[in-house]
């Protein structure tokens, strides 16, 4: 049977979504001509089980009750044909009262209601399986999808390979199942198998990636995982295609399969916002995991495999709190957080941490790729963002109280009235590495503003020249 026709609905982060016509639940969906042993009573209002089986005992042994409430209806399965055959031919004659409705009854389409489960279903909990998962499928993803189905839904990611969805009425999972299942959500991949789950509901402790409840409240509001290079024509079965990126100098927080890099040498002073403050310097940061069974290493999923080939020519091999660090690519496509709560490192921070979303990445737009250098380390370092009213001075006890060592030289450029910029120079490179590492997006607060200053600083290309007197 061929599905229904796409009507284009628009999303943010998606340029086209498929979306259903209105589900009709007509009498027509349910009844049918032919005689068969279970029949459906229409107009059917606040009654219980017992009000059917007291209505419609006289006609003959009953097999089965199933109410459904939504459609203000019930299917009564028979034990015998003729008894079936006798309440509809008895009610056509002399309609039937149940509580205070008169009701209507036809032959049901599904000869028993084991079969209208088996189709229809009468749970609102689904089991979503997904073939070809080669882009991540976060609870942000399923959310745009299903959204035209249903808002209020219970999203579980049990592997980038299964979801269960828990919807707020069993119409709007009928109607999910009936339009979703066989669906591409990306173009050749991510295929969704739909079928009905076990269970009735869904215990979701936290909204985050990997669990979400319409009903918690939650900072979570990530919508970066799908990406917005991503999009589909009007009449394409896929719920999203990808289109190709014609740039490749910044990523726009998009997320590719195979950009995984792997990081070996690290000592336990290191921890996420670390190797984020040194990372953010070549692409956007998705994901970071300090690994816990190998301490000395930790993996981290770039934005764009331009990020990753960057970050590994510049960095592979470099000293950093004493021993050298080791960058290749890994053999994943995408970095997956287990279920279970982050272990505390060394210094209590989390082990894993997700930074899709962070207004630090540098490279979301053309224009903020643009003003970035990209250069290996070295003990010079480019500085923006800073008070007017700092001066050298200031700037010194700034790196010593976070224990840091101060610039043994630093040069102001430009005279913008908003924030200051220039170059900062250590005599130890180990120096210029440790106020990357810890002084990265320091928050700076001035009397002259309102909102503190964000300290941000990358490797510079040149030292610092004499200024001729």
């Amino acid at each position: 049977m061929s599905k229904r026709p796409f009507t284009n609905y628009v999303q943010p982060g998606l340029t086209r979504v498929s979306s259903p016509k209105h589900f009709k639940s007509n009498i027509d969906q349910f009844k049918s001509d032919s005689p068969c042993k279970t029949i459906v009573v229409d107009n059917v209002k606040d009654v219980t089980e017992k009000n059917i089986l007291g209505a419609f005992k006289k006609f003959g042994r009953m097999a089965r009750v199933l109410l459904l409430p939504h459609f203000f209806r019930a299917l009564v399965e028979f034990e015998e044909l003729n008894f079936a055959i006798s309440a509809v031919n008895k009610c056509k004659e002399d309609p039937l009262k149940v509580c205070t409705n008169f009701v209507k009854v036809y032959f049901s389409r599904y000869p028993t209601i084991s079969e209208y489960i088996s189709n229809e279903g009468t749970v609102s909990v689904l089991k979503i399986d997904i073939d070809k998962p080669i882009y991540p499928i976060t609870t942000n993803v399923m959310r745009k999808i299903l959204a035209p189905y249903d808002t209020n839904l219970k999203i579980i990611i049990v592997s980038n390979s299964q979801v269960l969805v828990e919807f707020s009425s069993v119409v709007g999972a009928n109607n999910a199942k009936r339009y979703l299942d066989g669906e591409d959500i990306y173009s050749g991949c991510c295929t969704l198998r739909i079928s009905r789950a076990e269970f009735s509901n869904l215990n979701i402790r936290e909204n985050s990636e990997l669990e979400y409840a319409y009903n918690l409240n939650s900072d979570y509001h990530n919508d970066s995982f799908i990406n917005p290079h991503f999009g589909s024509s009007s009449n394409s079965r896929n719920i999203v295609q990808p289109i190709p990126n014609a740039v490749q100098q910044y990523d726009e927080n998009g997320i590719e399969p195979g950009n995984v890099i792997i990081v070996v040498g690290l000592t336990d002073k290191f921890n996420c916002n670390k190797l984020f403050n040194l990372l953010c310097q070549y692409g956007n940061v998705i994901k970071i995991k300090i690994l816990k069974t190998r301490q000395r290493s930790a993996m981290i999923q770039m934005g764009n495999r331009v990020g990753c080939e960057r970050a590994i020519n510049c960095l592979n091999g470099c000293s950093v709190f004493g021993t050298k660090l080791q960058f290749t690519f890994s053999k994943l496509d995408f970095l997956v957080f287990p279920r279970q709560k982050a272990h505390p490192l060394a210094d209590d921070t989390p082990s894993f941490e997700s930074f899709a979303g962070s207004k630090l990445n540098r490279f979301s737009t053309l224009e903020d790729a643009k003003r970035h250098e990209i250069n290996r380390p070295n003990r010079t370092l480019h500085f923006y963002n800073i008070p007017t009213s700092f001066d050298q001075e200031k700037i010194n006890k700034t790196f010593n109280d976070m224990s840091l060592k101060e610039p043994n030289k630093i040069q102001f450029y430009g005279n913008s009235s908003k924030s200051k910029h220039g170059l900062m120079e250590w005599v130890k490179f180990d120096d210029a590495i440790d106020a990357i590492l810890i002084a990265q997006h320091h928050s700076i607060s001035d009397s002259a503003s309102k909102y503190p200053y964000i300290l941000k600083m990358n490797f510079a290309s040149c030292l610092i020249r004499p200024t001729n007197r």
